[in-house]
């Protein structure tokens, strides 16, 4: 008989409302056009002028450097951006805070959802930087070989990084949202209330 996967990892659960909340995507959608605004006011300068951009070059003016870059200021920025607003949605209850029993279990509980604003952003910095940047440049190696000229027009460039984005915002709000919702579970109006009941009752 199988068995259902709720029950096998019952912190899917979580993640999975998370991702059919609205405000979970138009969080998402601000802080990408956020990063990807400040991404191209970097890239379009530097390769101003240039016909082409190598992947690999010792990262010097390269995309792999681009890439590392680009994943590291998603997960550095995007709590900065967007924590407050999602605070305030929880305060004026747009936002529902995760289940208390499915933080608990999530193996991310220490190092995520129960930090504060510092160490999210460093953490969801170096996790970007390793699962999407290394990602990135180990498939790119693969992809180029030992091709020393293995190069894009600048347009193109631009284009594939602002696709390559969009996961990376997608994971990255995904943790800030549910850990901001988590951490603001007091300021909900109906924990507020139950809490307030209790402090009367004590």
């Amino acid at each position: 008989r199988a068995i259902p996967w709720r029950t096998t990892f019952p912190q899917s659960a979580m993640w999975g409302k998370v991702i059919r909340s609205p405000k979970f995507w138009a969080s998402a959608a601000k802080s990408y056009l956020v990063n990807l605004a400040f991404g191209l006011s970097i890239n379009i300068p530097l390769n101003w002028g240039k016909e082409a951009i190598p992947f690999l070059a010792h990262f010097k003016g390269d995309m792999a450097l681009a890439f590392v870059n680009s994943a590291f200021f998603c997960g550095l920025f995007t709590p900065l951006f967007s924590s407050c607003f999602i605070g305030k949605g929880v305060a004026a209850g747009k936002i529902e805070p995760p289940d208390s029993d499915s933080v608990s279990k999530s193996c991310l509980r220490c190092c995520l959802l129960g930090r504060g604003l510092a160490l999210r952003c460093i953490f969801l910095a170096l996790f970007d930087v390793l699962a999407f940047g290394g990602s990135t440049i180990a498939l790119g190696k693969l992809i180029c070989g030992s091709d020393s000229v293995c190069e894009l027009p600048v347009y193109a460039f631009l284009a594939i990084i602002s696709v390559w984005s969009v996961p990376v915002q997608i994971v990255t709000s995904l943790g800030n949202f549910t850990s901001v919702a988590h951490l603001s579970r007091e300021r909900f109006p109906t924990c507020s209330v139950h809490l307030a009941a209790s402090q009367e009752a004590a």
